[in-house]
């Protein structure tokens, strides 16, 4: 009998880095995953080939009941969105001794994400997968059980960034590709720092010039940012 794995996630940082992992959970054929989205990460579950179910950011207890007893899940896979709905299934997975495994995509308040649980953040059971050893150790001292902190790396840019390679078969010695994934300062709480892009932009101008080597940068903007060709202009 294959085991059930419920994956439940909300906003889109936490579906690319949810759906990563569930991706390879699919290709074993022992595991049958049901997929709950948000709205705002439908598109994601969709793309990523998921016969998902919508379901709202905020939920009651009743609903989580209703859908966990449904499912009867082996395993819970959640990531840690804004609303209450991933945690109200790890509050359930917490009563049931169900093992739990949880998702962190962003380097920013780890407490809030657990906001809407009902037990101590010191009594946490669930498998919390983190960036990297800076995270493990922030969490740690914010009062999370260090033993329950798995550093992993980031499952969607881990994908993105090994994507390809294996079949790559040369490489172009002539040149370097940045790819400049954008971050608002302010969202992070960083108010006063010079502009990474300003900061990449000054180290590949000065790349290039010791170097002959041709960079091209391509740059990401956050979805709250609004960066005008005049702004680049001021990137030499």
């Amino acid at each position: 009998m294959k085991k059930i794995v419920l994956t439940v996630f909300d906003d889109p940082g936490g579906g690319l880095a949810v759906t990563a992992v569930a991706e390879e959970l699919m290709k074993n054929s022992e595991l049958d995953l049901t997929v709950y989205s948000g709205k705002l990460s439908k598109e994601i579950a969709g793309n990523a080939g998921f016969d998902y179910i919508e379901i709202e950011s905020m939920i009651n207890k009743n609903t989580a009941e209703h859908i966990y007893r449904t499912v009867s899940p082996d395993l819970l896979l959640t990531g840690t969105g804004g609303g209450n709905t991933e945690q109200e299934f790890r509050n359930i997975a917490f009563r049931e001794n169900t093992p739990s495994v949880v998702i962190l995509d962003y380097w920013k308040d780890y407490k809030r994400r657990w906001l809407y649980a009902d037990h101590e953040i010191s009594k946490l059971k669930d498998n919390v997968c983190v960036m990297d050893n800076f995270t493990k150790q922030e969490m740690a001292e914010e009062g999370f059980p260090e033993n329950n902190i798995i550093v992993t790396g980031h499952p969607y840019l881990d994908k993105i960034f090994h994507s390809g390679r294996k079949d790559k078969k040369e490489k172009r010695e002539d040149s370097l590709n940045i790819l400049f994934l954008s971050q608002p300062l302010e969202i992070i709480g960083i108010k006063s720092c010079d502009s990474p892009l300003k900061i990449l932009s000054d180290a590949a101008s000065e790349h290039t010039e010791k170097s002959g080597k041709k960079v091209t940068l391509t740059v990401r903007l956050h979805p709250s940012e609004n960066i005008s060709k005049r702004d680049f202009r001021n990137f030499k």
